[in-house]
């Protein structure tokens, strides 16, 4: 890890409403790991990891020119699940910047709820919603 961090793409990802059904999913079973992990989290650290919001596993981008509403289309998607997409106005930028970066992407996909029944934090300021870090580090 180096002492500095670009941010290629930090933001809310577009079409995520469309897939929140299998979002929550990917979620409550990464949640559901983490209490059933050897040394289970203490009380505050569960209450830490509630006020960050759960970052989902095995995030990758891809690109799909087949897309019928953009050809430059770049997928969002965690353990092979399509969550959404980063913004067509920014898809070119993020692409070429992530291929044009001097170290090792980093991805961290990060979703928050107001649902009480989801076990996951209440904020009334935000419905849910589910943001996209892209990144590399240097020195």
């Amino acid at each position: 890890m180096g002492k500095y961090r670009e941010f290629i793409y930090d933001d809310m990802i577009a079409g995520y409403n469309h897939y929140l059904k299998d979002i929550t999913k990917l979620a409550k079973l990464k949640h559901k790991s983490l209490l059933d992990e050897e040394y289970p989290m203490t009380e505050l650290d569960y209450e830490d990891e509630l006020e960050a919001g759960i970052y989902l596993d095995d995030v990758v981008l891809k690109r799909n020119t087949n897309n019928k509403f953009d050809k430059n289309a770049i997928e969002v998607r965690s353990n092979d699940v399509l969550v959404g997409f980063i913004p067509k106005k920014l898809n070119k930028k993020v692409w070429k910047e992530i291929k044009d970066a001097p170290n090792d992407v980093h991805y961290e996909l990060n979703y928050i709820s107001e649902d009480v029944k989801d076990e996951f934090i209440i904020n009334e300021d935000y419905p849910e919603r589910v943001s996209l870090a892209v990144y590399y580090d240097y020195d």
